[in-house]
């Protein structure tokens, strides 16, 4: 009787330090590395903490970053690159030969993860993931208006003028307060669309600025 009440108490220790198996059959895609227990997640940090990948390795993980990825923000910098040195040598048609449908993809690209932002910060599990998305939204953005101030430039080395306020205008509605904006307004001054507004006297003391 003692060996039995023996072996039935070790198998309730047994029962007792056993794992509960959860129900994990569906999961959301989103769901990894957001709900993992406290102490998992104690141990990724610290794995984190102590062995952290070089940062070219991040970048290299990162296919936007890659330049050969027609698809990323890096291939599409360099392009406005290119465009931009074939503008100042002149060659006008082969500079918007690559900035046209350039600004193309990019308001696309700007208007695509916009849209999954809005979705994804819908789900709980999916945070993180918009948060990128807005991110990246604000990167293409960024790009298109670099695009667009780019065109509006060679139209104006063509004399398409009308053609140039469209897309200067665009850069200034997006940008009011950047240097971007500001190089956008210039532009349209230069080509006699707006001028510099005078200031009276009594704005100048109240330092009224047009901007």
């Amino acid at each position: 009787m003692i060996k039995k009440n023996c072996l039935t108490f070790s198998l309730l220790l047994m029962m007792l330090h056993l794992p509960a198996i959860a129900d994990e059959s569906i999961q959301s895609p989103f769901k990894q590395g957001l709900t993992a227990p406290k102490q998992e997640q104690t141990q990724s940090v610290q794995s984190e903490t102590t062995i952290e990948p070089p940062k070219t390795q991040v970048q290299v993980n990162n296919p936007l970053n890659n330049p050969l990825n027609k698809l990323g923000v890096v291939w599409a910098q360099n392009a406005i690159i290119k465009a931009d040195d074939l503008l100042k040598k002149k060659k006008t048609i082969e500079a918007k030969a690559i900035i046209k449908p350039l600004e193309t993809w990019l308001i696309d690209a700007t208007e695509a993860h916009t849209e999954l932002y809005k979705t994804l910060r819908g789900i709980e599990t999916a945070k993180v993931q918009a948060e990128l998305e807005r991110e990246l939204a604000l990167s293409f953005a960024i790009l298109r208006d670099k695009a667009e101030l780019e065109l509006g430039l060679i139209n104006i080395e063509e004399k398409q003028y009308d053609k140039a306020v469209e897309e200067l205008v665009s850069v200034v509605k997006s940008q009011p307060k950047t240097a971007l904006g500001m190089q956008a307004y210039d532009a349209l001054k230069e080509i006699g669309f707006t001028y510099e507004a005078k200031l009276s006297e009594e704005q100048k003391t109240q330092e009224i600025k047009p901007f």
